[in-house]
């Protein structure tokens, strides 16, 4: 867009606005059945949901599940409470699609904006790995700056830029490329817990704005 939007009033405008021009040309691929898409649906049993969802359509329907992704509008001081929750969010969505996938890896974003900076917001990117017997390890990526408007769009097409792009096509697809794995010895390697209920204990109750919330 040509005018910056200083504040959004929903998720849904950060995504259409923002998110989706970068990442669905980047992770979209509707020959191979690939597409990132917006779910307001009730998604779990707990009732809980990501706002977004990259999953395979396989004979119309969705099938094998890619990655999800968290988006926060615009506050007037950035909330780190929501940020720590919606990573937390994204750690147990990946945990669940790979226990029930039976895919080693899965894939997440988080875009948040960022107005200390003045340029736009941010989406960062992770890989969750079943990496041992019960240790599922989530290892970010890298970050992507999205510029406000045309006004800032060089942001995108430096070199730096450019090559955060790159890695993170090439990473997720080797996730798409990933077998499934249905051996004995993954599925022992699995873990239920914890739950979303279970990981409000490493979320600061205070919901402190100005501080890191995640507590190890």
């Amino acid at each position: 867009m040509r005018e910056p939007i200083e504040r959004f009033t929903s998720e849904t405008e950060v995504w259409s606005a923002y998110v989706d021009p970068i990442l669905d040309p980047l992770l979209s691929s509707p020959e191979e059945g690939v597409h990132l898409r917006w779910t307001n649906l009730k998604d779990t049993e707990e009732g809980e949901r990501p706002d977004c969802m990259i999953s395979i359509m396989s004979q119309s329907q969705w099938s094998r599940r890619l990655g999800h992704g968290e988006a926060k509008i615009a506050e007037v001081t950035e909330n780190y409470y929501a940020l720590a929750w919606d990573l937390c969010r994204l750690g147990h969505f990946n945990k669940n699609t790979i226990n029930k996938d039976n895919f080693k890896s899965c894939f997440a974003f988080q875009s948040k904006y960022l107005p200390f900076i003045n340029i736009g917001h941010n989406i960062t990117c992770y890989i969750t790995e079943l990496a041992f017997d019960g240790l599922y390890v989530m290892t970010e990526l890298n970050s992507i700056q999205i510029p406000k408007s045309v006004e800032t769009l060089e942001t995108l097409v430096t070199r730096r830029s450019l090559i955060r792009l790159m890695q993170v096509a090439h990473a997720f697809d080797k996730i798409k490329k990933e077998e499934r794995n249905i051996s004995q010895e993954f599925s022992s390697m699995k873990r239920v817990e914890p739950s979303l209920k279970q990981l409000e204990v490493l979320v600061d109750e205070k919901r402190n704005r100005r501080g890191s919330s995640i507590r190890f």
